[in-house]
């Protein structure tokens, strides 16, 4: 086979691979991973015409950055951090709205720096880019928890005296309830639970201590339990023992106290029993440490409820990358009205199913980089063989000038056959040419590492529009 043709066969395959890598790890993979979840309906009765389990899509930490966040970093590298991490946002999202919640609850840290002293302007900008990632139809309710990095926690010193206003207006309330499906959804404010104990615990306590109005202890003490099956959310999770494992789901270590200025690890133990106490919760889901852990809380029996069972806590995963942990997620959550509630299970009301996420740093560091090195010794290879044999035919043209014998020069690996014909006139349309994915006429070149730059531009071409589509199809 001629050089030149063997050598625009090297360009096109590689380009070729690289568009099914781009297109599977880009889109597809998502796509894989969201057909993996299911709802955990498994042990309710089949829906019916007028009942059906009520799915909640429940999310944790997205933490959107801002161009604060990483202050080590420059301008252009702050930029593109926001730009992955948001269009990673945005496919988690995708994958998400995918099986298609009836509603939807965020559990805290929506933004990096929402409690942050900044301009009404910039954080109006903020809250409209944290509505833009998580935008979705308005048939689909969305319920939030207040997180430390939104309302802040403890007194610092760059903490905007303006946060909870804020946050109230484009959030809602701080503590409060909800009914969805013969359920009870409590949302309390944990950062501010933490800070009103800490309040308690430093002044003097009266006979009657007055709580903030409107404050966690005061909705905790107005709360009056149903019959209802309460599911608890609190963006910090409740008191365990120093050192209790979090199950085999989980990436790192068990979740241990600690606290540091505008975090805490975990509520305390008195804290935790006052709630315990006071909701009785079948389910409490939490977040704040970014990576999934179960726990099973012991809650003592009462009159009303004689057996109560141990209620489990769910901390759910951060949808981003961001967050220190590989594969991102977010939790599942079926609920069950009475009429689907099946007496083999006990009249079992709601359950839950984890879904994890592709490892978007992974497909970089693992696959991409790797390619592309790959990617870079064959074309390098291909040249300098190529220029070799150039070299070596204009020697031997040289020796045989007097026997009038043509030998023609090999072109680089990329360049097509100089009377080649396609049904574009390039000559007339040479912008074109990049667009073409044939061989394409070219003028000799000089060296290999000009050769090499050119081979490697027509690798890479399409590629990285598939790449660019697939962001611009994201955002």
């Amino acid at each position: 086979m001629p050089i030149i043709a063997r050598g625009r066969i090297i360009v096109t395959l590689l380009s070729v691979v690289w568009i099914c890598t781009v297109c599977w790890f880009e889109y597809f993979v998502f796509v894989k991973k969201g057909e993996a979840c299911s709802w955990p309906d498994s042990k309710f009765a089949p829906p019916t015409n007028n009942d059906k389990p009520h799915h909640l899509l429940v999310i944790a930490d997205p933490q959107i950055l801002d161009r604060h966040s990483y202050v080590d970093r420059n301008a252009f590298m702050s930029w593109l951090t926001q730009l992955i991490v948001d269009t990673n946002l945005r496919k988690n999202w995708w994958v998400g709205l995918s099986k298609k919640p009836d509603s939807v609850v965020f559990v805290g840290d929506l933004m990096d720096r929402g409690r942050e002293d900044m301009p009404d302007a910039e954080y109006n900008a903020y809250v409209r880019r944290f509505k833009r990632i998580f935008n979705s139809k308005p048939s689909i309710p969305t319920y939030y928890a207040t997180g430390n990095h939104d309302v802040g926690l403890g007194h610092g010193e760059t903490f905007s005296p303006k946060r909870y206003d804020r946050y109230k207006a484009n959030f809602g309330p701080l503590n409060y309830q909800i009914q969805l499906a013969n359920h009870t959804l409590v949302f309390i404010d944990a950062p501010g639970y933490v800070d009103e104990e800490s309040e308690l615990n430093t002044h003097p306590i009266p006979e009657n201590p007055k709580h903030r109005v409107g404050g966690t202890y005061e909705f905790i003490e107005n709360f009056k339990k149903g019959k209802d099956p309460v599911i608890l959310f609190s963006h910090i999770p409740l008191y365990r023992p120093d050192g209790n494992g979090c199950g085999f789901l989980r990436e790192r270590g068990a979740i241990r106290p600690g606290n540091g200025l505008g975090y805490q690890n975990l509520l305390s133990k008195q804290a935790t029993l006052k709630l315990l106490e006071t909701f009785q919760p079948d389910l409490i889901l939490s977040g704040d440490d970014h990576d999934y852990c179960r726990y099973e809380h012991f809650v003592s029996s009462t009159p009303e409820r004689p057996n109560a069972p141990n209620a489990k806590e769910i901390s759910i995963k951060s949808l981003s990358i961001a967050m220190g942990i590989k594969r991102p997620g977010f939790q599942l959550v079926s609920l069950a009205p009475p009429d689907l509630r099946k007496p083999a299970f006990q009249h079992k009301s709601l359950n839950d199913s984890p879904c994890f996420l592709p490892d978007q740093l992974g497909i970089y560091l693992r696959i991409y980089i790797p390619l592309t090195v790959i990617t870079i010794g064959i074309l390098l290879m291909s040249n300098l063989c190529c220029w070799t044999s150039r070299r070596t035919s204009m020697r031997l043209t040289r020796g045989r000038r007097s026997s009038n014998l043509d030998i023609p020069l090999p072109l680089p690996v990329s360049a097509g056959v100089e009377k080649f014909e396609t049904p574009i006139t390039l000559r007339t349309r040479p912008w074109l040419s990049p667009f073409v994915f044939c061989a394409v006429p070219r003028t000799q070149r000089r060296n290999a590492l000009v050769n090499f730059l050119l081979d490697f531009r027509d690798t890479a071409l399409y590629p990285i529009s598939v790449f660019v589509l697939t962001f611009w199809w994201f955002m």
